[in-house]
């Protein structure tokens, strides 16, 4: 987010990244604020017992669920706008993102997601974007909605083509062709500690854990960049 306070001036002829860049985060957080909101009115301002009183103190204080409720205190500094260029037959291995919410728009066919036990293209309309959960939804909602799994494949012939199975296709669909996609990753500040929101959870020993964003965060890319 460094990048987008900078100055017009400083962007000179590529002000139009950051402004984008602002336009979009700003949406996409108020996407979010908005369908929340009606959960967080049920959210307490602690979160589930921690160890030690100083991180219970902590973990109030910098609780998402509770910097949502109130308005205010989150930044939003982990999130981070990506473009992505595939060439013909590229791909990008499974994987859920880290995040609250990945917002994506390709230029092409070739997002798969596991759903229903199954690979199935996600076939979005021409001037249409995609929206999905990340880790920290899945957090949020204590597994109630689950981050997506998803991968890029460009293909032609394998399942990545096929149209079955309940997806709706169209002539965008199932094509080679180089892809292009602008992706924004909503992610919290580090900061913040992501934990069930009250109303999913079951209080019955099986409830996620809460995590500090920026503690998940190091450890997953260690854990994805390793090898």
């Amino acid at each position: 987010l460094n990048a987008v306070s900078r100055s017009d001036a400083e962007w000179q002829e590529l002000g139009w990244i950051a402004q984008n860049f602002r336009e979009a985060l700003h949406s996409t957080t108020e996407l979010v604020r908005r369908e929340l909101q009606p959960l967080l009115q049920a959210e307490v301002a602690a979160l589930p017992q921690q160890e030690g009183a100083a991180l219970q103190h902590a973990a109030s204080r910098d609780s998402l669920a509770e910097k949502l409720r109130l308005g205010r205190g989150e930044h939003w500094s982990g999130s981070r706008l990506r473009h992505s260029v595939y060439p013909v037959n590229g791909s990008c291995t499974e994987h859920t993102d880290y995040g609250v919410l990945t917002f994506q728009q390709s230029t092409a066919s070739g997002l798969e997601a596991h759903l229903f036990g199954e690979w199935r293209p996600l076939c979005v309309p021409p001037g249409c974007a995609v929206a999905f959960a990340g880790d920290m939804l899945e957090l949020l909602t204590n597994g109630r909605v689950p981050a997506l799994r998803h991968r890029v494949s460009l293909q032609r012939g394998t399942d990545s083509a096929a149209s079955g199975g309940g997806v709706a296709a169209g002539p965008w669909c199932g094509q080679d062709a180089v892809r292009q996609s602008h992706i924004l990753f909503l992610q919290p500040d580090k900061s913040s500690v992501v934990a069930p929101l009250a109303v999913y959870r079951r209080n019955d020993g099986s409830d996620r854990r809460p995590v500090r964003y920026g503690d998940w965060h190091t450890l997953k890319s260690s854990l994805a960049f390793s090898h």
